[in-house]
């Protein structure tokens, strides 16, 4: 009976153990956790970038956070956390603004005419830029007249690097068509390019003004060709302190 009895003992035992240790077990936990601040089709290029992370480490209902650190190596099976302060993000604003011949008094372009396009490029982070590259599709009812590279109906202009806070101006000219029957506007849109984002330029700087992404210049069909007439009012003789009276006319031939 003793034995029996010492028998159902150590059975006993045993199983109790067994529930201390699955208690043991489910109190003393960890759980890692990683997340991003990478903005959403930001790349990572280089290997070797480092990381933070942290992990909830849970132990006798007490959670902890421990920080650490890991490297990021390209095509590796796993995924990271990459912290990456708002100001080191390089940022950059592109406008473009056209102009006309300085004989050009109400704006409006006319057949033959030259317009003078400007594109800046404003490095709006704290960190230099680039290389950048401005491209440009020659507008529609234009041929390319000068600046830049021209290839395939596109200009190109590269930039190496912006200096934080910094601006770069570049220019090209288009001389208009000698036939503008029907054209309204001649409408252009530039593009910059960090080799991740192509931002489209602005009609004015987006620092003091808001517009949309087309520098358009308004269109006058025809030059008009003109004809002007002077003719004395009446025929006859005239003496000293006669008053002459004329008229003038002005005729578009067109």
């Amino acid at each position: 009976m003793r034995e029996q009895n010492k028998l159902l003992v150590n059975k006993l035992l045993a199983r109790i153990s067994t529930v201390v240790f699955l208690i043991f077990f489910v109190t003393d936990v960890s759980f890692a956790q990683c997340t991003t601040d990478l903005a959403f089709g930001k790349a990572v290029n280089s290997s070797g970038v480092t990381a933070n992370n942290y992990a909830y480490y849970a132990t006798d209902g007490i959670t902890t956070t421990r920080w650490g650190t890991n490297t990021f190596q390209l095509s590796a099976d796993y995924t990271t956390t990459a912290n990456i302060k708002d100001n080191d993000l390089a940022t950059f604003q592109a406008w473009k603004v056209a102009s006309l011949p300085a004989n050009n008094v109400d704006g409006y372009v006319q057949p033959g005419d030259i317009i003078t396009y400007k594109i800046y490029v404003r490095n709006t982070s704290t960190t230099t830029i680039g290389p950048l590259t401005i491209t440009d599709k020659i507008p529609t009812n234009t041929n390319w007249e000068s600046g830049w590279i021209l290839s395939g109906g596109i200009v190109s202009f590269p930039i190496a690097k912006q200096s934080p806070g910094g601006v770069t101006e570049v220019t090209f000219q288009v001389k208009t068509y000698e036939n503008l029957d029907g054209v309204d506007w001649i409408n252009n849109t530039a593009y910059v390019s960090d080799g991740i984002n192509n931002i489209p330029t602005y009609g004015c700087d987006p620092q003091y003004g808001t517009c949309d992404t087309v520098t358009s210049v308004p269109v006058r069909a025809s030059k008009g060709n003109l004809t002007i007439t002077k003719t004395a009012a009446a025929d006859g003789t005239y003496v000293i302190d006669d008053y002459i009276t004329y008229n003038i006319v002005v005729k578009n031939t067109e």
